[in-house]
């Protein structure tokens, strides 16, 4: 009989897992990625710190923690207890979420360590699905040279799967949108992009529906583009230039991952989706209800307003209503 999972974690890189002859090691190092800053670990120290349960309390959720190591091929399912109930081997270490399905089944994201210009906090490009026995039931990769999943991904109520991908934009494409001169680095930008995948078992996708955060960016920089407007008059629109705000010279080492979503959510009831985007400092909800097409404009859906923004919360300032005083949210890592 599976285990009721009464609690999960999307992967973590924990200075906290669980070990000990019955308990969760860390598991062997999965290629591509190793210890340190920027790879989920905290330099080599962190390899040596004591491992296994460092606070238990009788206020603990009852249940199961389910959580893959950045730094490991291995994903645990434990008790509050630390003790192993199952685990899931993969070739990959894991992009940065796992999550359970309702028939027991797995879903995990994978690290590419092969990929074509992206690389980054979050880097994923591959999703596993496996067997609540460990059999591997579905593996689709989702990297090229103009596009890469990374971070989170949710599982809508008909199986298919909402996910969150970088999509390159050129230099050119960039300063034709607005962004800000000095903060446009020589390979391009990194929008977001939600793809709706409908697997294909064993190593296929279906693309059934897509929404482009580049398809909806206003600036305020240059008059002569076709996308300028006044942020505060479109807060339905994304500044293109919202995650350099205050700055007044470009860096040396200009940003590409200009919106670093990290976390996706589905209402079914709704048919609406969450995203937490961390550089804005913001929660964003977007229409589903939408088509494809209708998702590339302002019209269209249950709402009428296409693939803008429905709702923003956390951040006025980046879309002209507010000050940093105003700002309720900083670097958020979930959209829920």
């Amino acid at each position: 009989m599976k285990p009721r999972l009464a609690a999960a974690i999307i992967a973590l890189s924990c200075a906290v897992v669980f070990a000990g002859n019955d308990q969760a090691p860390q598991g062997p190092q999965a290629p591509g990625r190793g210890v340190g800053p920027g790879r989920g670990g905290r330099g080599p120290a962190a390899a040596n710190e004591p491992r296994g349960i460092r606070v238990k309390t009788d206020q603990a959720t009852p249940g199961y923690l389910l959580f893959a190591p950045l730094n490991s091929d291995t994903t645990f399912l434990v008790n509050n207890d630390g003790a192993v109930v199952k685990t899931w081997k993969s070739q990959f270490a894991p992009g940065a979420s796992v999550k359970f399905l309702d028939n027991g089944n797995i879903v995990r994201s994978g690290f590419e360590p092969e990929t074509q210009g992206f690389s980054g906090g979050g880097q994923g490009g591959r999703l596993q699905e496996f067997s609540f026995d460990g059999a591997m039931l579905w593996d689709f990769s989702f990297n090229d040279a103009t596009h890469l999943l990374h971070h989170d991904f949710a599982v809508m109520p008909n199986g298919n799967i909402l996910a969150i991908a970088w999509e390159l934009k050129s230099a050119d494409e960039a300063k034709r949108a607005g962004r800000r001169a000095g903060f446009i680095p020589p390979q391009g930008v990194w929008p977001d992009m939600i793809v709706e995948l409908a697997p294909q078992r064993p190593n296929g996708a279906r693309i059934v529906w897509e929404w482009h955060a580049w398809e909806h960016m206003v600036q305020n920089v240059d008059p002569a583009l076709p996308n300028h407007a006044n942020p505060a008059d479109r807060p339905d629109r994304i500044d293109v230039n919202g995650d350099i705000l205050g700055a007044t010279a470009g860096p040396a080492n200009a940003v590409t991952d200009i919106l670093h979503t990290n976390s996706v959510a589905y209402n079914g009831e709704l048919d609406q989706i969450v995203l937490s985007v961390p550089r804005f400092n913001e929660v964003w909800v977007i229409d589903h209800s939408t088509t494809t097409s209708e998702a590339r404009t302002s019209r269209g859906g249950r709402a009428g307003r296409g693939g803008d923004l429905l709702y923003r919360w956390g951040n006025p300032q980046v879309y002209g209503r507010g000050t940093e005083a105003d700002r309720r949210l900083g670097l958020q890592h979930d959209a829920r």
